[in-house]
């Protein structure tokens, strides 16, 4: 499990870089104006339900955080996102991984990256800012674009 965690963060680092340059700033801005990253894992198991319309299910959300990489169970379709009104199932593929964009990038992308409302049931890991550091919404794009936009 260690060493999948390490991987995962590892992961969440180049993602940053990979964002930061899409954005026309450096490769290593966006780890730098999140602060010190926090690493938080979930497990969510969700045994069969003799009586699933009469349950809730977690509520529809969208992630607070900067990124959350998934992995989804094989044979359970546990997240599903809103698109066009409509909630859609992600249906799991096999040795891949879900990312989604969290608010804080959205946030500091100037909503060049969205973070997209989903309801989920996965084993997921989140790489979050550090809780002190303030993020300033269109900081990144004002920056490299001299903009800003509502969301």
């Amino acid at each position: 499990m260690s060493r999948y965690c390490r991987e995962v963060r590892a992961l969440g680092f180049r993602l940053y870089a990979a964002i930061s340059e899409s954005l026309g700033l450096e490769a290593s801005y966006m780890e730098g104006a999140l602060g010190e990253q926090e690493q938080h894992m979930a497990v969510n198991f969700y045994p069969p339900c003799p009586a699933p319309e009469l349950t809730y299910g977690l509520p529809a959300h969208t992630d607070p955080n900067a990124l959350t990489i998934l992995l989804m169970d094989r044979d359970v379709a546990g997240l599903q996102v809103l698109h066009a009104g409509r909630w859609v199932a992600v249906n799991p593929r096999p040795g891949a991984l879900i990312v989604n964009i969290g608010d804080q990038l959205q946030a500091l992308s100037d909503g060049e990256y969205r973070s997209e409302w989903q309801i989920r049931s996965t084993f997921l890991l989140f790489v979050v800012a550090d809780g002190c550091k303030k993020i300033e919404r269109g900081v990144l794009v004002t920056i490299a674009r001299i903009r800003t936009r509502p969301y």
